[in-house]
């Protein structure tokens, strides 16, 4: 059996498929991106207004109908933050359903955080004390494990892209705006997520914007055209919050042109990685975490993991 997610999230809309294996582990056969930042779409009164939604809906059926070419059997369209907080989400999900054929489905922040957790959960089986920061474009989600089955939850409504446009955020930063960025995310961790007593014995972190730290970590900057390389070397890196800490003050020095070009990142990503950096940082403190587990898993291996078990996503 073949199965396919997308994930209409705040920083692109994504696909992957994959195999079911014998046992019920995944085999992945491919995995997509159309980059576009829907959480910038979103005018001041949360819209995203009809071209928007004419744009994501054209994205979405051609990733489904990329996934479809591998003759999967089960499929599932998934919304996160952007989508699920537009005040014309309705109207998005009827021209996704008309487009691609599948409905797109909205779920919670607390939903999105317990499908990265399954996947994480069913590759790592951490048996001791855990936990999984997920920094996303519109928000970042938590869980905090002690054993197998006692788990806490949490959605932080503070992402990359909502940050950096909060705070006017994208060109080089002051100190006293670094202060203002940092007091705000700690303010919002703290109000959410419940502090472990102790640092877990692992900490997973995934995320567009850990994926990057990590590829600068391994091969250096500018990063390189292809890739692909780095790519597959970062899943299971460490990622010291020292290293978090050096990259945080390197890219908010300069701004967002500069930074694309000295780190070798797209423009769309140079304008975020700052705040998505900070955000991390802040978690990691939060956890009492000095180092983390870099992890490529993430909602649609959620998603694909449940449509092979017959259970719904949300």
């Amino acid at each position: 059996m073949r199965v396919a997610a997308i994930d209409v999230g705040s920083n692109g809309i994504k696909r992957s498929v994959a195999e079911v294996c014998r046992g019920g582990g995944l085999e992945v056969l491919d995995r997509g991106r159309f980059p576009m930042q829907i959480a910038a779409l979103l005018d001041r009164d949360g819209v995203i207004g009809c071209d928007g939604i004419a744009r994501i809906a054209a994205a979405v059926a051609a990733q489904c109908g990329q996934a479809r070419a591998y003759g999967v059997d089960r499929m599932a369209i998934v919304g996160t933050a952007a989508a699920r907080e537009s005040a014309d989400r309705a109207a998005l999900q009827a021209a996704v359903e008309a487009a691609a054929g599948l409905p797109l489905v909205l779920v919670t922040g607390e939903q999105e955080a317990m499908l990265t957790w399954d996947a994480i959960q069913a590759r790592h089986r951490p048996e001791g004390a855990a936990a999984m920061i997920d920094v996303g474009g519109g928000s970042t989600e938590f869980v905090v494990a002690s054993g197998t089955t006692s788990l806490q939850v949490a959605s932080v409504p503070v992402g990359a892209i909502g940050l950096a446009d909060r705070f006017a955020a994208e060109g080089a930063w002051s100190a006293e705006l670094r202060l203002r960025l940092s007091a705000h995310v700690r303010t919002q961790v703290q109000r959410s997520v419940p502090r472990p007593a102790e640092a877990p014995a692992e900490v997973y972190v995934t995320g567009g914007t850990v994926a990057a730290l990590a590829m600068m970590n391994l091969g250096g900057v500018p990063l390189p055209s292809d890739r692909g390389p780095l790519l597959a070397r970062i899943d299971g890196a460490p990622l010291e919050a020292s290293a978090v800490e050096r990259w945080l003050g390197l890219l908010a020095a300069s701004g967002c042109s500069e930074r694309a070009a000295t780190f070798g990142i797209e423009p769309a990503r140079a304008r975020i990685l700052p705040a998505g950096c900070l955000i991390l940082q802040e978690a990691l403190l939060w956890m009492r975490a000095d180092a983390a587990c870099v992890n490529e898993l993430g909602i649609r291996d959620g998603i694909m993991l449940r449509l092979a078990e017959g259970r719904p996503v949300s």
